[in-house]
């Protein structure tokens, strides 16, 4: 599966465009905004928030998972966010582009865990993982997303993508 971390940036240029439409229409889409949401409006036209491959999930890029981080409610990710991002990607046949503000916490966390399990594991597609290295030089995974994303697939709710 090809895989790819953007910033959020990188979507707010190309928004309302024809190219966010042809995007949408080749890549399987993971948004991941903060809890304080997307700090002004979403980097996706309204058609483009309607995409059938987008998927759009909250959490917050912290490696403490108290319930107050800063005195702010924090927005956890959860094995529920885990089970939707394997559903979104489905069988791996889509090319998969992840995003969060700086694309490298976060989506570094989920792409990591998905290039490892479909690129070495089910798939087993060593030019795949070579491209996400290429690519993806950045990124910097959140331990707890990479942890809770792990125990997810490992504990038995996954054994290969449905």
């Amino acid at each position: 599966m090809k895989i790819q971390c953007l910033p959020r940036t990188w979507f707010e240029q190309i928004k309302g465009t024809v190219l966010e439409e042809q995007v949408l229409a080749k890549n399987k889409v993971v948004s991941i905004q903060s809890r304080s949401g997307w700090d002004s409006e979403p980097p996706f036209s309204e058609e483009g928030l309607k995409s059938p491959n987008l998927l759009c999930l909250t959490f917050d890029d912290v490696t403490d998972y108290s319930d107050l981080y800063d005195g702010e409610k924090v927005a956890k990710f959860r094995p529920v966010m885990a089970q939707k991002i394997l559903k979104h990607v489905g069988h791996g046949l889509w090319p998969v582009l992840i995003h969060c503000m700086e694309g490298v916490s976060r989506s570094g966390a989920v792409a990591s865990i998905l290039d490892h399990y479909w690129n070495f594991v089910w798939d087993k597609k060593p030019e795949d993982h070579e491209y996400f290295k290429r690519v993806n030089p950045r990124i910097d995974p959140n331990p707890v997303v990479e942890e809770i994303f792990t125990d997810y697939i490992e504990n038995g709710c996954l054994d290969e993508p449905q």
